[in-house]
């Protein structure tokens, strides 16, 4: 053997080297990607958009499309992206099965889950828990009852100033005509029929202020 004779087959040629060098790396970028996607699509379907919130009534109208029905999910603040949800519901097939009905759903459910309870039509038509806490004011209930989709803000602002059909209140007696009942709507928990009227609720929170609060307390 002649000094300075290398054996071809003593070393990888450096193309080869390279090349695998190449292989690696795109394989270690590949499973970088997969990891952050799956990251990302965690925080986007099967993650709360929060950690507590009030119930929200969603109406799915018959014939309503899933992109629609992302698109309102979205807007209520309950997913982040609509267009992630859209593309996982049409995935899984949910976009021709989706039923119409009155659903009861919270920012504390991950998206798939409000999906899937739209999917498998556990609709409700009893109750939605409201909790009105103390110091609000008349137009800060407003806000919070337009958010549940028990019904608008202007329907409250109609039914939240006094007028004849409260007169049964004694204490009430001396309020005139259009005077917003701010300091009657008592702060509590409540648990309403989802087609009730904005003159039930008050009602029934004027009817809990006459129960908790005395006269000497009115004062």
């Amino acid at each position: 053997m002649k000094d300075g004779y290398t054996d071809p087959m003593s070393e990888t040629p450096r193309p080869a080297r390279k090349a695998a060098r190449v292989i690696v790396v795109l394989l270690i970028l590949v499973a970088l990607i997969g990891v952050v996607g799956a990251v990302v699509l965690s925080r986007l379907l099967f993650t709360p958009v929060a950690t507590a919130g009030p119930e929200v009534v969603l109406e799915i109208a018959p014939g309503q499309g899933l992109r629609r029905v992302s698109g309102e999910l979205n807007r209520l603040g309950l997913v982040i992206s609509a267009r992630a949800l859209e593309i996982f519901g049409r995935w899984q097939g949910y976009d021709t099965r989706l039923q119409a009905g009155r659903y009861l759903v919270s920012p504390t459910m991950t998206p798939v889950e409000i999906l899937r309870k739209i999917v498998e039509g556990d609709a409700v038509f009893e109750e939605v828990v409201v909790t009105i806490p103390e110091g609000w004011s008349a137009a800060e209930i407003e806000d919070y009852l337009d958010l549940t989709g028990l019904f608008t803000r202007e329907q409250f602002q109609e039914a939240v100033v006094m007028q004849d059909r409260y007169r049964d209140f004694e204490f009430l007696a001396d309020l005139k005509d259009d005077t917003i009942l701010d300091g009657y709507l008592f702060p509590d928990t409540y648990r309403i029929l989802a087609d009730s009227t904005p003159e039930t609720v008050i009602r029934r929170m004027l009817t809990t202020f006459g129960q908790r609060v005395t006269p000497e307390q009115r004062q």
